[in-house]
């Protein structure tokens, strides 16, 4: 059995790699297991599968799909799937995703070529596209926003 695989059998799971809570790592990071982020990156991250975040992250980010909790990014991100932001969570960059679910601060233009949902703890500062979206009473935006009107994702990418 590979030894990146896990030991129950099952030999489409995969061991997620994982930067620690005291380990910073400059430069950039490409994996194709799952990514679990508890220190600090400071350089691009591209994942074939999925992130989550609690440290931070300094550079642009190219995943499937990404959790992230209370933690910060400073960079672009792009998910080809589903992007989950926390409260008190921090982005300084653009993102362009099929699915947000934002409950964090976002100072950037975003792109949710299917759905966005925006928590009443949300916050946006930039221009939004998104096939469709549900607003908390209490969420803020500051921004141009398109709703409805065919939102492609750019292609070729998000990590495939």
């Amino acid at each position: 059995m590979d030894e990146n695989k896990m030991n129950d059998g099952n030999e489409n799971e995969w061991k997620a790699s994982t930067v620690g809570e005291h380990t910073e790592l400059v430069g950039d990071l490409n994996t194709d297991d799952d990514l679990i982020i508890y220190g600090c990156i400071k350089g691009n991250i591209k994942c074939s599968r999925s992130i989550q975040l609690y440290g931070s992250v300094e550079g642009d980010i190219i995943c499937q799909e990404a959790v992230v909790v209370k933690a910060s990014i400073n960079g672009n991100v792009e998910c080809k799937n589903t992007l989950k932001i926390s409260q008190e969570t921090k982005v300084e960059g653009n993102i362009i995703t099929a699915s947000l679910e934002n409950g964090g601060s976002i100072h950037g233009d975003v792109i949710a070529s299917d759905v966005m949902r925006l928590s009443s703890e949300s916050q946006i500062i930039g221009d939004i596209e998104a096939g469709s979206i549900s607003v908390e009473q209490g969420a803020c935006i500051q921004g141009n926003i398109v709703i409805g009107a065919k939102v492609d994702m750019p292609s070729g990418k998000a990590a495939e």
